[in-house]
């Protein structure tokens, strides 16, 4: 399918495109609103909003060759948890970027549904690894890296939360653009 492609191509350049945001994050720091750095911090975030809906194609992507013998739900877990990240991305950093880090505002909700995002699309990502590894349509490296998704996430978080998703959708994009799976109807 040629629209599935496209999807792939998109998570990919999305994935991709995070590992310069992931060098940039590390040399700048960050700080609060109303400086130099935060400024630099804010804009980087910005990018990173455009970076996570592409990556979103690589979903998108799965959901339109999903079987209904697989169960719906198993897609809708990481599909729903990657739009919460944009969802959450966005809105801090769009909506609420002059709002302070001290307090709770909703620069901190906008954070919160962030961090529900991460962890629904490692969790629906995991769960996604084991019906491809039960169904054997798709490669058997992909259904690994998606059933490890969830301690992957936690582990690269640690540097960038960024980085798990990229991941993810890098490796999803890339078997979508090259049709690496088996026909599924």
């Amino acid at each position: 399918m040629k629209h599935t492609r496209f999807l792939g191509t998109l998570s990919v350049v999305g994935g991709v495109s995070a590992v310069p945001l992931f060098i940039a994050f590390a040399t700048i720091g960050w700080s609060v609103p109303g400086t130099a750095a935060y400024e630099r911090y804010e804009l980087l975030n910005r990018i990173t909003a455009v970076s996570l809906l592409l990556m979103l194609a690589g979903w998108v992507g799965l959901a339109l060759l999903w079987r209904k013998e697989d169960g719906y739900w198993r897609i809708w877990l990481p599909l729903v948890g990657s739009i919460l990240t944009i969802i959450g991305n966005a809105s801090e950093f769009w909506l609420f970027s002059d709002l302070s880090y001290d307090g709770f505002n909703m620069r901190h909700v906008a954070w919160t549904t962030f961090l529900v995002g991460l962890l629904l699309l490692a969790i629906g990502a995991t769960i996604t690894g084991i019906a491809f590894r039960r169904n054997q349509l798709w490669p058997d490296w992909l259904a690994v890296l998606l059933m490890a998704a969830l301690p992957l996430t936690v582990i690269v978080s640690m540097v960038s939360p960024f980085m798990g998703p990229a991941v993810l959708a890098s490796a999803l994009g890339w078997v979508l653009l090259n049709g690496s799976h088996s026909s599924i109807t």
